[in-house]
């Protein structure tokens, strides 16, 4: 489900939705490989996907990848982001959300 502008912002009237976020570290892309990764996500489904900068190791500047999508959407994203990125390892964060 999308959120519709035109529906009210409101707890009692609308119920919670099921989304997922899926989050994972990547110190050692190019900006270019960062961006055909993130339109190859948009393309298969995501409904948000962000590049959040960060600092791993030894001070090392790295991205923080998350991706918003729905509970069906998870496995084909999960695999677009181990083949277009050099992660080993995804986080899933199941979240309730009010449109």
């Amino acid at each position: 489900m999308q959120c519709d502008s035109t529906s009210p912002l409101s707890r009692e009237t609308d119920a919670p939705e099921t989304i997922v976020k899926l989050e994972c570290d990547i110190d050692d892309a190019s900006p270019e490989v960062l961006a055909y990764a993130a339109d190859r996500l948009r393309e298969a489904g995501a409904r948000e996907v962000h590049w959040l900068p960060l600092y791993c190791k030894k001070g090392r500047p790295s991205w923080q990848l998350q991706v918003i999508c729905a509970h069906e959407d998870i496995e084909r994203l999960q695999t677009i982001i181990f083949l277009e990125t050099t992660t080993n390892g995804i986080r899933r964060q199941v979240m309730e959300r009010v449109c």
